[in-house]
């Protein structure tokens, strides 16, 4: 939330608005967290006037915001900017929530349209809130690809594939909005060395090798733009992961992991991909990786998991039968009986 505040006292600083003139915020999102936050701002007094939502080919939120029903039944698509592949949004519920009046019986309807039907519809008056708040548009990797190669060009700015989604997207927005132009803030989400193949293929395709490290060289003797360090230093770094298994492995694979490996596998999980390999997995292999998780992540694979294995769960290592999972392991076995999941 504090970004968008940043960057409008900024916009103010350097006189490209004055304080309390409206600006607009362009976000390149899947889960619909970044821009929630924006909103969030506009709720606590920050003059934005449109919110746009931009969508790479896994549009579901672009076809939301134009229709009021969200539908994840359809195509998935691998993209250039697959930090927004995704087609449940987990933060949209949180703006719905207010959308709705603080329904928390529609919410949960919803929600549960979504988990069974994989689709729910809002209705009349929430869509109309949706769309005087939110824009939505979307584009392709061909588009995006575009948009990297004319920005480098025109402003000498080396951009990543998702911050061309939102540029492309903000463009589209510009040429349907009908509304007078008003600065802008369009939010840049990754660095572009993080997707160095993709970059350099829009940029000149030509150099592109099957080597990310060779990509990430090719990039900077291109542009003369220096990669984080970080990424650098990750070439002289030991492999630490070389298998890939087929999906249906995953959860025997899982099981094989020591704790660490597996605690840091679920921190990079989607609530969708943990639920998955959950739902896999023997009741017992559960709960010996219950015990062996900090509690954070205890509580994680307990609100995701089956409503019958976690009440096994419960059972098994004494947590409180009324609660969804006690949030504490067995290094906190005193307190169990009072720490559980709200």
């Amino acid at each position: 939330i504090v970004y968008y505040f940043y960057a409008y006292s900024q916009l103010v600083r350097t006189g490209a608005l004055s304080l309390g003139e409206p600006m607009d915020v362009v976000v390149p999102t899947g889960n619909f967290g970044n821009i929630l936050a924006a909103y969030y701002g506009k709720r606590m007094g920050l003059p934005v006037r449109k919110l746009v939502c931009a969508s790479n080919q896994n549009k579901v939120l672009t076809d939301f915001i134009r229709t009021g029903v969200y539908d994840r039944r359809r195509e998935f698509y691998a993209t250039a900017s697959p930090s927004m592949d995704i087609l449940i949004s987990s933060n949209m519920e949180r703006l719905l929530y207010h959308l709705c009046g603080e329904d928390s019986a529609a919410l949960r309807g919803w929600m549960e349209d979504l988990s069974q039907r994989g689709v729910y519809d809002v209705g009349e008056e929430v869509k109309a809130k949706v769309q005087e708040l939110f824009y939505g548009g979307f584009c392709g990797d061909g588009s995006a690809f575009r948009t990297i190669r004319e920005l480098w060009d025109s402003e000498g700015y080396l951009c990543d594939t998702h911050t061309a989604v939102a540029v492309d997207v903000y463009r589209q927005y510009r040429k349907e909005c009908g509304l007078p132009s008003v600065p802008t803030v369009i939010a840049s989400t990754a660095d572009p060395y993080k997707f160095s193949g993709s970059v350099l293929e829009a940029i000149q395709a030509d150099l592109l090798t099957g080597d990310d490290f060779q990509n990430v060289e090719a990039l900077e003797k291109l542009t003369g733009v220096a990669a984080p360090l970080q990424l650098r230093e990750l070439k002289d770094k030991p492999v630490r992961f070389s298998r890939t298994v087929p999906k249906e492995q995953a959860a025997e694979v899982f099981v094989e992991l020591d704790s660490d490996q597996q605690e840091m596998l679920i921190q990079g999980f989607s609530n969708t991909e943990l639920k998955e390999v959950l739902d896999e997995l023997y009741l017992d292999d559960t709960v010996d990786i219950v015990e062996e998780m900090p509690a954070n992540v205890v509580k994680r694979i307990l609100r995701h998991a089956d409503p019958d294995v976690r009440k096994s769960i419960n059972e098994i290592l004494k947590y409180p039968d009324d609660c969804a999972g006690s949030i504490m392991t067995t290094e906190y076995v005193d307190l169990k009986a009072t720490m559980t999941v709200g």
